[in-house]
């Protein structure tokens, strides 16, 4: 039975664009009885000097030097000589790790040719294991545990509503209408007073933090996060300056087992590809001979 017991991070929405998604389980002994032969461990006296231009071999496959500094650009948007030692590692290891799946392919009878078709291998080679885990159907008993050791996950995020009111030209500046919330002026009378007009710079619905930022600055949002109902914070925007009111807020909370069931079944799939990610490829670096030239990885 899987042990959940360990809170595990939520899973970034977007991945970087050449991550490699490698879901696997069970299937390791199984391909290893079938590739011992093809590779060998790494061998420290069979090393060879890396190839002019290289930056790593891979079971005798050089990964050249522009392909490596167009994944570092890719992924980081940095020059090779200004990466973080953090950048370049992970750009060499998601190098390192896709010739491993490729060679993989190459085991098992799928063509190659050129890079196109290297990453249709990569993609054949997931997709050959990806069905085991992902035909499972974790019944309650799998999936409660998972549930109460990553609550955090299930929180629906608290919700807020805002008025926004436009401040006229000439009617005092919005911040100064703030103050005047917050030094106890009824909002009726503000809005009488200074002509206050319905604007929809912020829309009239409750807002999360996600649709919120759509609109407003992150600095703007963080300001309202810290107000309490019929406080206001005074925004600029390209018709002139608003007043946005805390109206409402309803705080986070987590939802039962059966109402996030669902959830709780892809996420607790998704952990389990995850791991394999990380098992998979340790199985293919652990049979290859793996070389890197010198200051290329910290």
């Amino acid at each position: 039975m899987d042990d959940f017991s360990l809170v595990v991070p939520a899973v970034p929405v977007a991945r970087a664009r050449r991550s490699l998604r490698l879901f696997a389980a069970g299937a390791v002994a199984g391909l290893a009885l079938a590739a011992a032969s093809l590779f060998t461990g790494p061998e420290a006296g069979d090393r060879q000097a890396l190839p002019a231009g290289g930056v790593a071999r891979v079971n005798g496959v050089a990964i050249g030097r522009d392909s490596y500094e167009k994944l570092l650009r890719n992924l980081y948007n940095v020059a090779p000589a200004d990466a973080a030692p953090a950048q370049r590692k992970d750009t060499l290891r998601r190098l390192i790790d896709e010739e491993l799946l490729v060679q993989r392919g190459l085991e098992v009878g799928l063509p190659t040719t050129e890079l196109a078709v290297r990453e249709a291998i990569v993609t054949a080679v997931i997709d050959n294991i990806d069905a085991d885990v992902l035909a499972e159907q974790p019944d309650d008993a799998k999936l409660r545990p998972f549930f109460e050791a990553n609550r955090s996950r299930f929180v629906d995020p608290g919700t807020f509503s805002v008025r926004d009111l436009r401040v006229p030209a000439g009617a005092g500046t919005a911040d100064r209408a703030a103050r005047g919330l917050a030094a106890g002026e009824p909002l009726t009378e503000m809005v009488a007073r200074l002509g206050l007009v319905p604007a929809t710079l912020v829309p009239d619905t409750p807002l999360t933090d996600l649709t919120a930022g759509a609109t407003l600055s992150p600095d703007a949002l963080a300001a309202l996060t810290r107000l309490s109902p019929g406080q206001a914070i005074a925004v600029t925007a390209d018709d002139g300056e608003h007043l946005l009111v805390l109206t409402a807020r309803e705080t986070s909370a987590v939802p039962d087992f059966a109402a996030v069931r669902d959830r709780v079944a892809r996420d607790y799939l998704r952990v389990k590809v995850d791991r394999a990610q990380t098992d998979y490829l340790a199985f293919l670096r652990g049979r290859a001979e793996i070389a890197v030239a010198a200051g290329i990885e910290p």
